[in-house]
């Protein structure tokens, strides 16, 4: 799961410095800016060997851009959304890889009870 979210860090789109720079730090975000090619090298050549982005960093953006994991990250995901929730986002969208139909079922049977759960609290 963590191998899809290293190789589709490209379209993450947020790897802007003003966005980076909330939870990275300036030597951080020079090593991804200086490495944007090798972020999109990595999406082209469908590799989550990202040259140049120490394993820590990238753990960092896959936690931060990403709502990626298996059953056990759950959890922390639905506290995620409960956040963006209270921040007043009011819609979100789920890009699904790998196998959808098991993702879409995972989601109706876990996050969407939780979700709905929100409106009663």
């Amino acid at each position: 799961m963590y191998s899809e979210a290293r190789r589709h860090l490209a379209l993450r789109g947020m790897l802007d410095t003003w966005f980076l720079e909330t939870f990275l730090d300036e030597e951080e975000i020079r090593i991804v800016d200086a490495s944007r090619g090798n972020i999109f090298k990595a999406y082209k050549q469908k590799t989550d060997v990202i040259d140049g982005v120490p394993d820590a960093i990238v753990d960092k953006l896959i936690q931060n851009l990403t709502m990626s994991g298996g059953d056990a990250d759950i959890d922390r995901h639905i506290e995620t959304l409960r956040r963006y929730r209270d921040m007043g986002l009011d819609e979100v969208a789920f890009k699904l890889h790998g196998d959808h139909f098991s993702a879409i079922s995972k989601i109706g049977e876990t996050v969407l009870p939780a979700v709905q759960e929100f409106d009663r609290s």
